[in-house]
Parts: C-alpha cells; structure tokens; sequence
C-alpha cells in the first residue's frame, strides 16, 4: 500500500475512534445569515468568485469534432465554446463584433463557419472575423481588430473549463492538489451516463454547504445513502485555493449498492476510491465523488441571490455501441434520491435565513469544509471589500495539506 495511502487509513482510524476535536483545533466561528440573503454580498459573490474562477463550462465528449460548439450562459453573460480545426477548444463572448447580436444562436451544433444570423458576418473557429457583407460601406474596417473576444478556456482531463478573468492563474496552478489527486482521470475511458438539473429557490452557498459535510446524512439520508457508509469514519482535508477533499468508509455488505458493479470498475481509478466514498469539493461551486464505477458531480450555478441551478451529472466507462449498463438503472436512481433528499431541506432553510430570527449558521469541526469554503470566498472578493458584519476568521490556512499520490 502506498505509504500516503496509509496515513489516510491512519486518519480515517483516528476520526472513527476521536471523543473529541484535535486539542490544537479552533472554535469555528458561526458564519454570519446575512451571507446567504444579502443582495449586495451577492453581487461581490457574482463579480469576483463566480466570475473570476475556473469553472467547467463543458465536457470534451459535447465537443469530440471540429466545429462542434456549446453555448454556456451558467455566469449570466453570453459565452460559447468550440473546438477549433486544429482540435483546441476555445471559448468566445457569443457576441458579434457589428452590433451584438449572438454568433450562434442553438444550444449546441457544429458548424464550418461561425456566422451571425443577423448581418450575416462571419468568423472562422478560432475567432478571426473572415466575411463581413457589404465591406465598402465599413471603410477603415480591420478585420484582424474585429475577431471574437476570447475567454480564457482549458481542456483538461474530461473537463472544459473557462474563466472569465483574463487574468486568471493557470487552471492547473489555480486546482493545485485537487489536479494532482485527481490525475489518474486522464486514462479513464469516461461518458456521460446522465445529466439532470434543478431548480432550488435557496442561495447558492447553503446548496455548497450540502455537500461539504456527512454530518447530516445519518438522518436526512437514512433509508438511502446513509446505511451504505460509515460517517464517523471519515476524513477531511482542505487544499489551498478554497478546495477541499473527504473520505468516507463504504458498507461494502452484501446488501450495499456500492458492493455491486464491480464488473464495471475502472483500471485507472485507484482501489481507494473503490473502497471509500471519496469526494472532491473544487471551488468554487463543483462536486466531484469518485467511485471505482465513476463519478458523480454535482454542478451548483447562483442565479439570484435566493435561486440556484444544480446540475447532476453522471459518468462511467463507456459502454460503446451496446446497451447502458443495467447496473446504472439502481445506481443512478439511488443517488437522485440522495440529492432529492437534500433539496427538499434546501428551501426550508433559506426560509429559516430569512426570517430575521436566524442571525448566523454554527459550523463543527466536522464542517470545518464549509467554514474554508467561506473563508475563500472572502480572500477572493477581498477582505478590506466584505463588510464588517459579514465576513468570517481567516484561521483555517495552517490547516491545508499537499496532494496525496494515488
């Protein structure tokens, strides 16, 4: 056994048998109710976190050819993305440079030519304007000044991410150990099993919160994914750049939906995660719980300050031309149940928030994910910019760790 590995196990053992949080562990502080109502939090949460992170706008199988393209409007702003002739995927403003109108006006298409419905300009797939009709009237015009404006946009692993900051970090740099965790992906011979969305009038943050802790899974979770692990047995570690990652021991009994499929696993993804429920927070608003069948995520989008969208997704190893699977008939209707659970005690909440009476939310030590959470939250806004009453202790930093080998 890698020798990283054991000190996981190590851990995992220590939290199963602690009484008590380390003695060297702070108090964390309750995380002020204003964060999670507030219109003007809400829009430095917009402005500086949502739109200023790598996010994942797509994923490389929605772009396998040349031409094909995806509008992503996730951050409130027209973007799509496509994949180039020379294979690159870029991302672009859905903008043309006339007058605004959108390029590409489906959801999703391929095309040999990007070119505006309007007035019919016309762009290759690398940005370059290339057509503009009734060029005699545009004296002056130079086409090589009027191409698509860029996003930043990254293809890594199965993920397209963009980042709407052009001046972001590298999106390796910016994942840090979350990239280096989370590397044995690359071989893995994934498709999307599913993809669901949802609704939910609560602010995105208490959607994060969700699944950053187990502690409530013993109860909301009971009769569904509570009796397949062991939530005492389980681990937290947080990474630099608001990330984090929790291990939790499987039931692997004979009646455990995570005993079967096992003719399903995936050689390149560790026996670790086969035998623990292993689940990666990427911030600033992704899920990802990796399993030897393949990976659950969950994708959270603020719409509003009360209204988010969550976007379930579903991979496994793709099967080719032959029928799904049946194994993913139990699997997938078993975790919808899972998040069900969980969105149905969402709004509630955000009701509780709201009512003035709830002035702040008490994070343990087994929460101690959201508290980081928060607390990146803040370093990106800025902390001279988040008002006084509403910002949360800058302690847990000496906590991080470095990336485990897998």
């Amino acid at each position: 056994m890698n020798v990283h590995i054991k000190e996981i196990e190590n851990k995992i053992d220590y939290e199963k048998a602690r009484s008590g949080p380390p003695e060297d562990f702070p108090v964390l502080k309750p995380i002020p109710g204003g964060r999670y109502n507030r219109e003007d939090f809400f829009a430095l949460e917009r402005d500086n976190v949502m739109r200023k992170s790598w996010v994942v706008a797509a994923f490389r199988q929605e772009l396998p050819e040349p031409g094909q393209y995806k509008v992503f409007d996730k951050l409130g702003v027209p973007i799509f993305v496509v994949r180039g002739r020379d294979g690159v995927v870029r991302a672009f403003y859905n903008t043309c440079r006339h007058r605004g109108a959108p390029v590409v006006r489906s959801k999703c298409g391929k095309a040999e030519v990007l070119r505006c419905a309007y007035h019919s300009w016309a762009y290759s797939l690398d940005g370059k304007l290339v057509s503009v009709p009734d060029l005699r009237d545009f004296p002056g015009l130079e086409k090589g000044e009027h191409g698509l404006i860029q996003v930043p946009c990254t293809e890594w692993n199965h993920f397209i991410f963009i980042n709407l900051d052009s001046n972001a970090p590298p999106l390796l740099e910016a994942l840090g150990p979350v990239a280096t965790e989370l590397a044995f992906l690359k071989d893995a011979n994934l498709r999307v099993l599913s993809k669901d969305d949802y609704h939910i009038r609560c602010n995105w943050k208490a959607t994060v919160d969700a699944f950053n802790e187990v502690y409530h899974v013993n109860f909301i979770h009971a009769g569904t994914g509570g009796k397949h692990f062991d939530t005492h047995a389980s681990m937290n570690s947080l990474f630099p750049g608001g990330h984090s990652r929790m291990v939790t021991r499987k039931n692997t009994g004979a009646h455990s939906a995570y005993a079967r499929g096992a003719d399903l696993w995936i050689d390149s993804i560790p026996k670790f995660c086969r035998d623990n429920v292993t689940a990666w927070s990427v911030f600033p608003n992704a899920s990802v719980l990796v399993e030897g069948t393949g990976l659950t995520m969950q994708f959270i989008w603020p719409k509003s300050v009360r209204e988010v969208d969550i976007e379930q997704v579903y991979m496994g190893a793709d099967w080719g031309d032959e029928p799904r699977p049946k194994f993913w008939d139990s699997y997938i209707p078993l975790m919808d149940n899972v998040l069900r659970e969980d969105l149905d005690n969402l709004e509630p909440i955000q009701a509780s928030l709201d009512s003035g009476a709830f002035k702040a939310v008490v994070v343990n030590y087994q929460e101690r994910r959201i508290a980081w959470f928060h607390e990146q939250i803040d370093r990106c806004i800025g902390l001279a910019k988040v008002p006084e009453d509403l910002r949360v202790p800058q302690i847990l930093d000496r906590y991080t760790e470095g990336p485990v080998s897998f």
